[in-house]
């Protein structure tokens, strides 16, 4: 499988060894956008820079992009599987 990897203000997305894609927000934000290439609503597991798994809403945009929106602005990943 091909490596990707998208730069942008809000985000980082990787590739993860083809057991699905980490999205690292490096900005602390309110709302994550996650584009990735799955095509699916993958199942995702939020962690914050601490590694603390926590919890946000999950908006799916459609089978390849989901929106993650928190009550507090902070930084971390997404594991979408």
């Amino acid at each position: 499988m091909a490596n990707i990897k998208f730069d942008k203000i809000l985000g980082d997305i990787r590739e993860n060894d083809n057991a699905g894609f980490e999205f690292t927000q490096a900005v602390p934000a309110f709302v994550w956008n996650v584009v990735h290439t799955l095509n699916k609503k993958p199942s995702i597991t939020i962690t914050d820079g601490a590694g603390d798994v926590v919890e946000g809403q999950e908006i799916y945009i459609n089978d390849n992009q989901v929106d993650l929106h928190f009550e507090v602005l902070f930084s971390g990943k997404a594991y979408l599987t």
